[in-house]
């Protein structure tokens, strides 16, 4: 791939479905900063214009393409929070929603706590080749104790979401597409956007300052500046209404 003659190189990407979305942004970043880079060419090659008047005429569109890849960089994130949503729903153990059902979950949580290492140990194996009672299962996932804390439960979890994965491999196949695809299109852009900042003789500070102005919080975060920065330079804009636009 090149950007105003700048090379940079991507890995293969390996898509069994169908085209990807986040792929065409990419590309539609890609385009629009290879087309400002004309334009800057066209504009700064032009000898009836002064210095001031090629800035006049690259500002709006530098402030054009560092939109365009707010905005893009916006959609990738919106496709990143779709791939973890589908994981979350394949995952999904649930809450219990009547009393019998929250006595039977705690029911199951004190056998579990009861149970000897022999009696664990055997109902891990069962889980892991796909024999457990998966309403037991459940139940102990939705214990409050976070699983991070507890190697058992940890364990427990990993089995059960590959039983989950195993009982829907074409579910699985596709979310895992969709995330290979956006991973390379995340690496992607860090190159686009690298390369936009020495293209267009700006730094993060003056990014973050239109982003500001525009009110896009989404935008800021998702080109990967903070909350705190974002909302330091909202309170330094608010102090100081009349500086440059």
């Amino acid at each position: 791939y090149t950007l105003n003659g700048q090379s940079f190189d991507l890995p293969e990407l390996n898509r069994t479905g169908g085209p990807s979305p986040a792929v065409a942004t990419f590309h539609k970043s890609l385009d629009a900063a290879n087309s400002f880079a004309a334009a800057k060419h066209q504009v700064n090659d032009d000898p009836a214009l002064s210095s001031i008047g090629k800035m006049a005429k690259l500002i709006p569109l530098k402030k054009a393409l560092w939109r365009q890849l707010a905005a893009s960089s916006k959609e990738i994130a919106a496709a990143r929070r779709e791939v973890e949503a589908k994981t979350a729903i394949l995952y999904e153990v649930g809450t219990p929603t009547t009393p019998y059902e929250v006595a039977i979950d705690r029911e199951i949580r004190d056998w579990w706590q009861g149970a000897n290492a022999e009696k664990r140990t055997a109902f891990l194996h069962a889980v892991s080749n796909g024999t457990a009672d998966l309403a037991m299962v459940v139940a102990l996932l939705r214990s409050p104790v976070p699983a991070l804390f507890d190697l058992e439960m940890r364990g427990l979890k990993e089995a059960f979401e590959k039983q989950m994965r195993d009982a829907d491999p074409d579910l699985w196949a596709a979310i895992e597409d969709d995330g290979r695809a956006i991973d390379w299109t995340e690496r992607g852009m860090n190159f686009v956007i690298a390369l936009t900042y020495a293209l267009t003789e700006t730094n993060r500070g003056e990014v973050l300052k239109e982003l500001v102005r525009d009110g896009d919080y989404a935008g800021a975060i998702a080109l990967g500046y903070s909350p705190d920065e974002f909302a330091i330079e909202k309170r330094l804009a608010a102090a100081k209404p009349a500086y440059a636009a």
